[in-house]
């Protein structure tokens, strides 16, 4: 939930099994806007500030050694422009999205793999965390 500059209403983001991305106020229930992002389920999705959402997806076809496509993308809720802040490369399924309190920096937690930490100003990858780090489950 997010106060966005939407005319001040308290906005909801609900991903769907088709990739697009819906915004509900969450005080009158009405419907505001939809943009389709992915072109599959949304898996992940985290508000980035007043104005912006960070949401991940993959499609469910997992290869034989446990990897998928990522689809990683900040998208402005405002005009609908959305950057891919990482390019596609098979590895684990993304499993959590959490950014900072002040919308700096995001964390990207896989099933399998270590986590990385990202600039949302530059979109540039900050620290993947080594392998000996433990995978993360929550935060």
């Amino acid at each position: 939930m997010s106060s966005s500059q939407f005319g001040g209403k308290h906005l909801a983001a609900i991903g769907s099994s088709s990739g697009s991305i819906q915004f509900i106020d969450v005080f009158t229930g009405k419907f505001e806007k939809e943009l389709n992002i992915h072109n599959c389920a949304v898996k992940c999705l985290e508000w980035a500030g007043c104005d912006f959402v960070v949401s991940a997806a993959y499609s469910s076809s997992i290869t034989a050694n446990g990897s998928v496509r990522n689809d990683i993308f900040i998208t402005n809720v405002l005009t609908g422009a959305k950057t891919r802040l990482r390019p596609e490369t098979d590895e684990s399924p993304v499993q959590l999205l959490r950014v900072s309190f002040y919308q700096r920096y995001l964390a990207i937690a896989f099933r399998n793999d270590p986590l990385e930490i990202w600039d949302l100003f530059s979109h540039r990858l900050l620290r993947r965390m080594s392998r000996k780090c433990p995978i993360i489950v929550d935060m």
